[in-house]
Parts: C-alpha cells; sequence; structure tokens
C-alpha cells in the first residue's frame, strides 16, 4: 500500500513539470530563432563589408600602380628635360641683353694705392 500513496505524489507532480516545461519550450525557441535571425543578419554585414574591402584593395593596387607609372613617366620627362640644352630662339627675342664688360672690372686693372697680392703680377703692365 505504500506503493500506491507514493505514486500518487510523484504523478500531480510530473504533471505540473510538464506544464511548466512545455510552456517554457516556445519561449525557449522563439529565444534561438532570434539568436539565429540576429546571427544571420550580422553575417550579411561581415560580409558584404569583407567584399567592399576587397574591392576596395584591389582598387587601391590599381591606383598604386598607376601613381608608379606617373611618377616614372614624370622622372623620365624631368631628367629628359635636364639633359637637353635649353632652347633659344623665339622666347628670347626682345629680351634685352646687356654686355657683361659694362659690370666687370677688367682683371689686369690694378686700384692705386693697393699692392698686388701676387707679385709676380705687379710687373705687369696695365692695359686700358
Amino acid at each position: 500500500m505504500m506503493q500506491g500513496s507514493g505514486n500518487s505524489c510523484v504523478l500531480p507532480r510530473m504533471a505540473e513539470r510538464r506544464l511548466v516545461l512545455e510552456r517554457e519550450i516556445p519561449i525557449q525557441q522563439q529565444r534561438i530563432d532570434s539568436l539565429l535571425t540576429f546571427s544571420r543578419t550580422r553575417f550579411d554585414s561581415v560580409k558584404s563589408e569583407a567584399q567592399q574591402t576587397i574591392q576596395l584593395q584591389e582598387k587601391l593596387g590599381k591606383l598604386k600602380g598607376e601613381l608608379r607609372d606617373t611618377e616614372d613617366a614624370l622622372v623620365k620627362a624631368l631628367s629628359g628635360t635636364a639633359s637637353a640644352p635649353p632652347p633659344r630662339g623665339r622666347h628670347l627675342q626682345g629680351v634685352p641683353q646687356e654686355p657683361r664688360r659694362r659690370h666687370r672690372r677688367p682683371r689686369n686693372r690694378r686700384l692705386p694705392g693697393v699692392q698686388s697680392r701676387r707679385p709676380h703680377l705687379a710687373k705687369m703692365e696695365v692695359v686700358n
């Protein structure tokens, strides 16, 4: 008879727990679905950012190549102009040019009262 009374206490408790768990199952399923939706959304976002990063890196690589080519062309152009003689002709026409002799003192003229630093030049005659 003891077993009968023991079973009578266990069955209602098991039924009560079963009701609690049956109410909890949809709540947990909803949480799992929400987490799954969030994870998929986040994954898609990260995937999109990764694809955009790859595209930008490819574009950056192309731009760096173009920059190198442009720099090479600039160096080549500058080295060509530096080694080439300056052009003469039309652009110099009409530019007044002063003779250089006006602005320089003749080398062999000595100033009065100044001794020569080079005694071997003192014997030379002054030419006017």
